[in-house]
């Protein structure tokens, strides 16, 4: 500050080991002294406070108060406006005046200090006048301060620091990946105090973003956010995905397609499969009936939207000829598209002639993929000869393949009957009724069960009846015979993790398992064991199952991959590796698929070649000296 002359001195004073310049106004008489601060730019500040010490003489009449007052101003004043009233500012009386006989530097303990808030200024600057009319007055310091509210984010947008008192509204930015509201931009008020107000409006998430506390966030892969809205992301619908994060929307997978009417929510779908068991029937020299059943995959659409179409092909008898569309004359009743039955009846068609039927089924999608993208099913027949086909799939076949399969079946069947019979009466005059100490019952879940006829063996003495179970690096020359046989088919209990319980039986349980392989590769497996507490009778009996199943080698009987040790209460127990069968066992897959649990249609080709396999397994084990004692579904895997 710069005082006027001969009105105040700077005095330099020292209180508590602090060197600084004070301002002393003394003078005789009861004569007004003005001090004028420089011009300070105010910056942002709206609202300024005043903190200011000073220290007053004792009066030897009335009180006189140091006045201070806010002179505003775009630039510097050269002096103090004659205009202005020193009385009219802001008057401070010293709490404790001090008396002529304290020397400046004890003001330290007689000064007061005092807080005020000076109020708004809103041009570029201002000075500060101070004034005083009594003895002698020193000014120890004076600071001038604002308050400013702090930076913040709330609803997702970002509001700086900003100077209090200001009567407009502070504007915000919405955080990265969110937009705001045009019509209601983020807003919020810095009060006097240095408080926000509360604030108006807000941004929300981006399309592809979620509001995951005060960010928006990405949205992962496979799952979508279409629009500025709040709310996380949504999973992508069935049979559609996205190719990257922060997606909008999702894409349908291929062979899927949506319409531009289905909802937002639903998934892909596709146009229906071909459908099943077309068969041609014949009423009579004129007419041939045409029947079939709704696809087994209607393609995740409605059957309200199925439809059918019926299309024919006629090729003359000689060898070579192409295939072209039927003449006019072949008709088509109630009609050849737009069917909603499954069936359809055709006249018109000439003996000259071999024909061709295919029925495509459709839904809304079919127009927008094409024909290309639909399943048809296809026959073909001779006008003269009566007959009826079962479904061929998309290729179709003429009907006699059908015909001569059942016919080939049925003879196929006669032979395996008669060679079944032969060996059972072989078996029958050769050998004698097995007894309990000659029967060794396999694993009851497996594929093909069996019992085989051993030779009479001599009895073991005690000291050599036990069974010797160690870990497979432990056997030695007195080991287990069983074991022995076992030696090249035992694996090391670390490569073999096993998972859920698939089935039980009353000794035992199978697992699934993963088995890593000596070249590192991963291969699923079935792992049976022996449930519970178990004698080494069990142990033992359990073991000659793996020596027996070792011995087979044929397509169409479940082979052993290999045997493991388990420590278990002090002993260890054996582990059976076999393949993993997916399907389970055949009664079960009959079912699943005849009521339509799993969508897998069974033709009756697929019938006739599970029983040839089956015929083939027990001939198999026919030739090596077994037979099976419990042939089932239930035990066919």
């Amino acid at each position: 500050m710069f005082p006027p002359p001969q009105q105040w001195t700077q005095t330099p004073l020292s209180l508590n080991s602090e060197k600084y310049t004070s301002y002393q106004g003394c003078l005789p008489g009861r004569r007004r002294r003005t001090l004028l601060s420089p011009w300070v730019d105010r910056a942002d500040a709206h609202q300024l406070l005043l903190d200011i010490r000073f220290a007053l003489q004792e009066p030897s009449g009335p009180a006189e108060p140091l006045y201070v007052q806010l002179v505003a101003s775009d630039r510097r004043l050269p002096g103090v406006p004659r205009y202005l009233v020193p009385s009219a500012g802001w008057p401070f009386l010293a709490a404790k005046p001090f008396p002529e006989t304290v020397r400046p530097n004890q003001l330290q303990y007689v000064s007061s200090n005092v807080s005020f808030p000076l109020g708004s200024v809103t041009t570029k600057g201002f000075h500060l006048v101070i004034s005083y009319s009594g003895t002698c007055a020193y000014l120890l310091s004076v600071r001038l301060h604002y308050r400013r509210c702090p930076g913040f984010v709330a609803g997702l947008a970002r509001f700086e620091g900003a100077a209090a008192g200001s009567e407009e509204g502070r504007r915000g930015s919405c955080v990265d990946g969110a937009a705001g509201d045009p019509e209601a931009p983020p807003e919020a008020l810095c009060q006097a105090d240095g408080v926000w107000g509360r604030p108006h409006g807000g941004c929300v998430c981006s399309p592809g973003h979620e509001e995951v506390g005060d960010t928006c966030t990405a949205c992962r892969m496979g799952y979508y956010k279409p629009a500025n809205e709040r709310g996380g992301c949504l999973q992508c619908p069935p049979q559609s995905g996205t190719a990257q994060q922060g997606a909008e929307g999702c894409d349908c997978l291929d062979g899927f397609d949506r319409l531009p009417s289905d909802p937002r929510l639903q998934g892909c779908t596709r146009p229906p499969s071909a459908p099943v068991n077309l068969m041609v029937h014949r009423h009579d020299d004129a007419l041939l009936r045409v029947q079939w059943q709704p696809p087994s995959d209607l393609g995740g659409r409605p059957a309200e939207e199925l439809t059918y179409g019926v299309a024919c092909s006629q090729k003359g008898g000689e060898a070579g000829q192409r295939w072209e569309a039927c003449e006019g004359e072949v008709i088509f009743s109630p009609s050849a598209a737009g069917l909603t039955g499954t069936e359809v009846n055709v006249t018109g068609l000439s003996g000259l002639h071999d024909y061709r039927l295919s029925v495509r089924a459709t839904n809304a999608l079919s127009a927008r993929q094409g024909a290309e993208n639909s399943s048809v099913a296809t026959t073909s027949f001779i006008p003269d000869q009566p007959h009826a086909t079962p479904p061929h799939g998309e290729t179709g076949s003429s009907s006699w393949w059908f015909t001569g399969g059942i016919v080939g079946g049925v003879l196929l069947l006669l032979l395996l009957l008669a060679v079944v019979l032969a060996a059972v009466f072989t078996l029958r005059s050769g050998r004698t009724k097995p007894t309990p100490s000659q029967e060794v019952e396999l694993m009851p879940w497996a594929a093909r069960q069996t019992f085989r006829l051993l030779e009479e063996q001599p009895e073991s003495r005690p000291d050599q009846g036990s069974v010797v179970i160690h870990e497979f690096q432990g056997l030695g020359a007195h080991e287990d015979p069983l074991l022995a046989n076992l030696r090249d088919t035992l694996v090391d209990r670390s490569r073999l993790t096993l998972g859920k319980e698939l089935g039980k039986g009353e000794f035992g349980s199978v697992c699934e398992g993963i088995l890593m392989s000596e070249d590192g590769v991963d291969v699923k497996v079935a792992v049976k064991t022996i449930k519970g507490l178990h004698s080494q009778e069990d142990t033992r009996q359990f073991i000659k199952e793996a020596e027996i199943m070792k011995t087979f080698d044929h397509e169409n009987v479940v082979r052993l991959l290999g045997v493991s040790l388990e420590s278990k209460e002090g002993s260890s127990v054996p582990l059976v590796i076999l393949p993993f069968m997916k399907h389970g066992d055949l009664r079960q897959f009959l079912i699943t698929t005849r009521y339509r649990v799993v969508p897998i249609f069974v033709p009756h080709q697929s019938l006739l070649r599970f029983m040839v396999d089956i015929a083939a397994g027990m001939q198999y084990l026919s030739s090596q000296g077994f037979l099976h004692r419990d042939l089932a579904a239930r035990n066919c895997m």
